[in-house]
């Protein structure tokens, strides 16, 4: 079975152009070179040309108008949809606002009564992308140039090209000169053809609800079905590989759009390449798939310009989340995002615009345009905040104790929330034990030493045992009459869940309250940390990690490597004391030590665990070495730095002979 990788060349339309021409828009290619693509991003980065300064144009940009003008002239409809071989510059069309504001405002003038926007914005969404894929249409060389000119997405992709691609391989990207064709873009499908077999179908657009579309399902499904096994999918040289098509409702025609690869860089539309393979691959039913009832939230999902748009063409109405009291604008332009009182996101939009950017979109004069951007800049600008105010708004509590009495002292007060605290340590030596410790003081009620608080446990590896948790209750309070009624309310107050993906995971930390955590995060560590760390601060969370222990250059490290290992604000290591010599049962200890913390010095104490938990066995022994060696660069570096000051902790804690020898041989 042949698949269309990224790498087969089916991304770019020269990789199948010449074996579907006919049943797809006649194209025509024009060459590009490497320096070609240099030329057109310089001219990207030029002034418009209406600035006072004269602006010089390369030759070679005169010379590609030319071609396309060419290629144009030669298309019997004698206008086109340009592109390059991988991607189209629809992007451009934001500077063809007041073009795409006529055409969306004469078509809805002809439908009659518009319905609420806030219920039913479907017929705004479908009517806006017509206008937006008419906006594409061009008849002149100068305006395909104008299009890639004004296209980010041009500029990002020639700058990443120019960048990976070494002076020495061949160059692949082109201009594709396509004749134009009257479309209906809300009638554009997704396919997914694997081993020659069309096994799913959806709605290219994802969030748009077309009525014709769910009336018309099995009659669409039908025709593109026909047509893609009677004269597509025998000419295509893959078995696997992705295609659009376009349906006409009108005349139930049906054209092919483009071919794409197989793979997860392509959208898979309203389907998902890693949850839905075996539909995608063929081993479940045929299925068709479009957004069977109407959106309400389909306005909000549009871009803040496109929404200025319809704002500005539709009928007594205003954006849900935007206001309109005070707005400037000229009678005879489309000038749709200059409004002063719009909502901060709408502010921000234009405040990530070049002055020229705005000058070309708005149509007003330069003087007026940075008018605009002071006052954006003004109205966005982050309020000041007075240390007072943050010392009266600190969290309703600063700790969560431990119940390990010198721990606490050094930790003043225990566990600190808004931040995050990693218990770190090998299998079995009582990160577990801590957790369901820390578990039990967060959902005990004041009055018994409690916080009285919640707790979510992400318990990725089964450890959560309401039986221990249960057992460490009644040992610490031991005069507490706990019955079943009176353990399973407290129980209630710790909501499991047990991840199995890093989107799972992902998708419950907006709902956090005090939060431990039992679970190995190999995966998105940076959005991890960030993630918590906001809801830490944000929400006064104590978020606390428990993590193993494994090898690196035949040292102990924590898991999940240097990333994860700069991440947390507190690191408390849980060992065994003595990994080299056995020790008698009475003299079977552990060591915690505090070897990261903001508010604490480096220390260790010894415990045992008990039946409430862990135990401490004597006072907090400090470091004696106040001079440690830098660190700032290798993960071991810092681990060996960490059993240097357990070595010293043991030394200072133990006079027993067979002690102080295990200490000399961690």
């Amino acid at each position: 079975m042949k698949v269309a990788t990224e790498e087969s060349g089916l991304a770019n339309v020269e990789g199948w152009i010449d074996v579907v021409g006919d049943v797809t828009f006649r194209s025509v290619v024009i060459p590009l070179s490497r320096d070609d693509a240099g030329a057109i991003l310089r001219w990207q980065n030029q002034p418009s040309s209406s600035s006072s300064s004269p602006v010089t144009v390369e030759p070679v940009i005169a010379e590609m108008e030319a071609k396309i003008e060419a290629a144009i002239r030669s298309l019997k409809a004698g206008a086109a949809f340009v592109r390059l071989s991988t991607l189209s510059p629809k992007d451009a069309t934001k500077f063809k606002s007041k073009e795409v504001c006529e055409h969306l405002k004469n078509s809805l003038s002809t439908l009659g009564p518009l319905p609420d926007l806030s219920v039913s914005p479907s017929l705004a969404v479908i009517e806006l992308n017509r206008a937006i894929y008419r906006a594409c249409r061009v008849t002149t060389g100068a305006e395909a140039m104008l299009m890639f000119k004004r296209s980010e997405r041009v500029q990002k992709h020639l700058q990443h090209q120019l960048e990976v691609i070494p002076p020495t391989d061949p160059w692949k990207i082109n201009f594709v000169v396509r004749e134009w064709q009257e479309l209906y873009p809300e009638y554009e499908f997704r396919a997914f053809i694997y081993n020659r077999k069309m096994t799913a179908l959806s709605h290219y657009y994802k969030f748009c609800f077309v009525p014709g579309v769910v009336a018309n399902k099995e009659q669409i499904k039908s025709r593109i079905l026909e047509f893609f096994n009677g004269v597509v999918c025998e000419r295509v040289p893959f078995d696997t590989y992705v295609a659009d098509f376009a349906y006409n409702p009108h005349t139930n025609a049906v054209w092919l759009v483009e071919l794409n690869p197989w793979c997860p860089g392509t959208s898979p539309a309203l389907f998902d390449w890693s949850e839905e393979s075996r539909v995608l691959s063929g081993n479940t039913a045929f299925e068709f798939r479009v957004l069977e009832k109407e959106d309400p939230g389909a306005f909000n999902k549009l871009s803040l310009h496109w929404q200025c748009v319809i704002n500005e063409c539709y009928p007594s109405h205003s954006s849900p989340s935007t206001s309109t009291t005070t707005s400037t604008k000229k009678d005879d332009g489309n000038n749709c995002c200059l409004i002063l009182e719009f909502g901060s996101g709408v502010l921000y939009d234009v405040l990530q615009w070049s002055e020229w950017e705005l000058v070309q979109t708005l149509d007003l004069p330069t003087a007026i345009v940075g008018e605009l951007i002071r006052k954006c800049a003004l109205k966005e600008a982050p309020p000041l905040t007075k240390i007072a105010e943050i010392v009266a708004a600190s969290p309703r509590f600063k700790f969560i104790p431990t119940n390990i009495a010198p721990v606490d002292v050094v930790l003043h007060g225990g566990i600190p929330a808004c931040s995050i605290t990693e218990i770190v340590g090998p299998a079995g030596v009582g990160k577990t034990q801590f957790a369901h410790m820390l578990t039990a003081t967060t959902i005990l009620p004041p009055e018994l030493g409690g916080l009285g608080s919640s707790v979510i446990y992400f318990d990725a590896e089964g450890t959560l045992s309401p039986t221990r948790l249960s057992e460490i209750i009644k040992e610490m309070k031991p005069e507490l009459a706990l019955d079943d009624t009176s353990f399973r309310e407290l129980l209630n107050r710790v909501i499991l869940y047990h991840p199995t993906t890093a989107d799972g995971f992902m998708e419950q930390l907006g709902k956090l309250d005090d939060t431990i955590v039992d679970n190995q995060l190999c995966w998105l560590l940076g959005q991890v940390a960030s993630q918590l760390k906001y809801l830490s601060a944000a929400l006064n969370v104590a978020v606390v990690l428990i993590n193993q222990v494994t090898t690196k250059n035949d040292a102990v490290v924590p898991s999940l490597g240097v990333a994860w290992y700069y991440c947390v604000n507190h690191r408390i290591t849980l060992q065994y004391f003595t990994p080299k010599v056995a020790l008698s049962p009475a003299n079977e200890s552990r060591l915690l030590v505090i070897v990261k913390s903001p508010i604490s010095p480096v220390c260790g104490v010894k415990y045992i665990i008990t039946g409430r938990g862990l135990l401490a066995q004597g006072e907090v022994v400090f470091r004696i070495n106040t001079n440690p060696q830098s660190s700032e660069s290798e993960q071991n570096d810092d681990y060996s730095e960490q059993q240097e000051i357990i070595r010293e902790i043991l030394r200072a804690s133990f006079e027993n002979q067979a002690l102080e020898t295990a200490a000399n041989q961690f």
